[in-house]
């Protein structure tokens, strides 16, 4: 399988029955922490980093039938994971329900940087309690360069039900992306109709829609790739035409929906469609909103679509090698994962799914950055400073209390 690499490295693991650091045992209950971060750090210290980049013994069997037998026999996973109570019951209910002989999944809150940098220490120190745990991108490379986490060989998967979309890999593998962030032009029908409302991002520039919409102050991910279409200077000049027309600043998609669905502006220019699918909008079958729903979207031509909602990452020597590669897979490849915690979080790479059928029922094609979609990253920090600096860096008058 194809993938999508910043590195190159990195090597594939397979069957072991002990690591670097001994036999991995679990605790029989796992703790809220398993080890303090400073006695994790002094463990470091006396063991060493494990950016060696040498071969791996993970434990991951190299055929989807093996990988489905060995997991029946593994001890529970453990996953460091950021979805809500709700979300997570969401999403692993399909994952239970094909995969009936494995243990129960636990899991912990993994948000925000204290946890994932505990994690991180104390793999580096040899413990591996945490079996997969969600990362952000600002993660990812640091991970990469340290040889931190397993690089499976996911073409593993091919041809089976959880093959994975080479789109939504990175890092030769050590990364995988579930689901994705897509941004859209929502609108207000009562106080304008479809026809009226612009279908690119660019076109929120025209001076006709002046005092006619919100937009966000965070333009980095929302019109990431403006620099692609429109150039340095293209995304300047537009970025001045957006400030020109007086637009309602906005920071976060639920008080921006709020206000929508007031009546302050007619439309938001760049919010994820995630957003109003929390509790605001129903989805409905075809990636579309209820017939009920009291506000609409258009998906711009010009929309950034950026990978990995969710990206997991395995430990190095995880207790549940296969349960791992198995959980990552099925989130990564299956339409009912990602879109039982919301459907705006999915991928549009994932056939069946909610987003995949949103772009399908446009006609428009999912915009990715021409060097690969992991590089949207780069995109949105280019995005911003133009933009920012056009915009004289505005305050938000709409945002959370």
């Amino acid at each position: 399988m194809a993938t999508q690499n910043w590195h190159s490295n990195s090597v594939h693991g397979r069957d072991r029955d002990v690591g670097p650091a001994g036999p991995r045992s679990r605790p029989e209950a796992f703790p809220a922490r398993a080890i303090p971060l400073a006695a994790a750090l002094v463990a470091v210290a006396l063991t060493g980093s494990a950016a060696a980049h040498e071969p791996q013994d993970a434990g991951f069997e190299n055929s989807y039938e093996a990988i489905v037998a060995a997991a029946a026999n593994e001890p529970a996973l453990h996953f460091c994971q950021t979805f809500s109570r709700e979300e997570w019951d969401g999403f692993i209910a399909g994952f239970e329900k094909m995969f009936p002989d494995i243990a129960k999944i636990e899991t912990s809150e993994c948000n925000g940087t204290s946890p994932r940098e505990r994690v991180i220490v104390e793999w580096q120190a040899g413990r591996y309690d945490v079996d997969l745990m969600n990362i952000g991108s600002d993660f990812m490379e640091r991970m990469d360069e340290q040889d931190i986490g397993a690089v499976p060989d996911w073409s593993v998967f091919d041809g089976t039900p959880l093959q994975i979309s080479p789109i939504d890999i990175a890092f030769n593998g050590r990364v995988v992306g579930v689901g994705s962030s897509t941004n859209a032009i929502v609108y207000n029908p009562q106080f304008i109709s479809r026809e009226d409302v612009p279908k690119s991002f660019k076109e929120c520039a025209d001076p006709k829609y002046k005092g006619q919409f919100m937009v966000d102050i965070r333009p980095g991910t929302r019109f990431a790739l403006m620099p692609h279409f429109l150039g340095d200077e293209g995304t300047a000049e537009w970025a001045r035409g957006i400030a020109a027309n007086e637009p309602l600043w906005a920071r976060s998609s639920a008080p921006m929906t709020v206000a929508l669905l007031q009546g302050e502006r007619p439309f938001i220019c760049g919010v994820q469609v995630h957003g109003p699918l929390r509790g605001f909008v129903k989805a409905a079958p075809g990636g579309k909103w209820s017939d009920d729903s009291p506000l609409e979207f258009v998906v711009p031509t010009d929309h950034t679509n950026s990978p990995g909602y969710v990206s997991p990452v395995i430990a190095k020597y995880p207790n549940a090698p296969n349960t791992a590669l198995l959980l990552v897979a099925y989130a990564a490849s299956n339409p009912e994962a990602i879109d039982a915690v919301n459907p705006g979080y999915g991928s549009p790479s994932v056939k069946g799914s909610w987003k995949a059928q949103y772009f399908e029922n446009a006609g428009i094609e999912p915009n990715w950055p021409p060097e690969g979609a992991w590089a949207v990253a780069e995109y949105a920090e280019r995005a911003a400073n133009i933009i920012l600096e056009a915009w004289g860096h505005p305050k938000a008058v709409v945002k959370r209390n």
